[in-house]
This record gives structure tokens, C-alpha cells and sequence, in this order.
């Protein structure tokens, strides 16, 4: 199993995201915002982010860039459901092309959450 980083302004999405990987045997890192990431990152590189794309300080945009620009091989999963009309849609897509491995809408499901972080880890 592998140590996650998950970021999300969202107290609820990152509480049901952290249940729901540490239930699958994953140890489980938290951050707010990008900018409380990327620091929780520099300390102690995990084995795969997932990060939200709308967040308040740093958002997930200029989060996964920081963190290929140190890291570039590490798995990246975003995940958006905020914004009107297609923006999360446009935003999970720009996600894709500047290196998240996967993609997801919220609301997430559990299964969903659960395959794509098998795949990104490889297990």
C-alpha cells in the first residue's frame, strides 16, 4: 500500500477520501489548499497526490505544475466538481494534459477512487 497526499479545501471530501484509502491500507496525509501541500510534499515525498483543481491559496492548476517541476514522475490523481457549467470538466481535462495520471468528478465513488488509485500505484 502506499503513503497519499491528499489535497482539498473541502473538509468532508478530504474526510471521506481519507476513510475511505486508509479502510484500503493506505497511509494518509492532509492538506487544505495547494499551499499547504506542496510544504507537506517537500517534507515528506508520498507515493501519489490527489488534489483538488478549485482551492482557495494555490490551486490545483499550479499545484500539479509545482509538483512535476520537482517531481516528475510522481502520480498524480485530480479531482473537481466545483465551478459553472463544463469548468470542472475543462479543468480535469487540463489536469490530464499537464500530468494527472487520472482523473475524477465529484462526487466521488468509493470503487472509482479506489481503482484509480490501484492503477496510479501499480497494485
Amino acid at each position: 500500500m502506499g503513503r497519499i497526499l491528499v489535497i482539498d479545501d473541502d473538509d468532508q471530501v478530504r474526510s471521506m477520501l481519507r476513510q475511505t484509502l486508509e479502510k484500503d491500507g493506505h497511509e494518509v496525509v492532509e492538506a487544505p489548499d495547494g499551499k499547504a501541500g506542496l510544504r507537506l510534499f517537500q517534507q515528506s515525498p508520498p507515493d501519489l497526490v490527489i488534489t483538488d483543481i478549485i482551492m482557495p491559496e494555490i490551486g490545483g492548476i499550479d499545484t500539479i505544475l509545482a509538483l512535476r517541476a520537482e517531481s516528475p514522475n510522481l502520480k498524480i490523481i485530480a479531482i473537481s466538481g466545483g465551478g459553472p457549467g463544463r469548468e470542472s470538466e475543462v479543468c480535469l481535462d487540463f489536469a490530464e494534459r499537464i500530468g494527472a495520471l487520472k482523473t475524477l468528478e465529484k462526487p466521488i465513488r468509493q470503487q472509482a477512487l479506489l481503482d484509480a488509485v490501484a492503477m496510479a500505484l501499480g497494485t
